[in-house]
C-alpha cells in the first residue's frame, strides 16, 4: 500500500497525510495513520475502507477488532498553546 498512491488520494479535499506506522506484535498488528483533519468523517471513512481493502486476507482484522482514534482523544495529548494575538512586544537591548 503506497502512501502517495492510495492513502493520500482517498482523503477529502484539504486533508493531508502526515505519516504512517506499523507495529508488528506477538498477537496483533497496529497500523497508525496520521492525517491533518481528524474531525473530517469523509477522510476517516475513506482511510478505513482503503486500508481494509488493501490488506492481505491474513492481516485483515475481524469487523469488531479495529477502530479510529483521533490524536486529541489520546490520554497524553496536550493541545498546543493558542497563538498570541495583538502586537508583539519589542525586545530591548540591555543598557551599557
Amino acid at each position: 500500500m503506497a502512501i502517495g498512491e492510495k492513502l493520500q488520494s482517498c482523503l477529502d479535499v484539504g486533508d493531508q497525510l502526515a505519516g504512517v506506522g506499523l507495529s508488528v506484535r506477538f498477537n496483533s498488528h497496529l497500523i497508525s495513520i496520521w492525517h491533518r483533519a481528524g474531525s473530517n468523517q469523509k477522510s476517516i471513512d475513506a482511510i478505513l475502507a482503503t486500508v481494509l481493502e488493501e490488506l492481505p486476507a491474513e492481516l485483515k482484522p475481524k469487523p469488531d477488532n479495529y477502530f479510529y482514534k483521533k490524536h486529541s482523544d489520546h490520554a497524553g495529548f496536550k493541545a498546543p498553546a493558542p497563538e498570541p494575538t495583538g502586537p508583539i512586544p519589542a525586545i530591548q537591548a540591555p543598557k551599557a
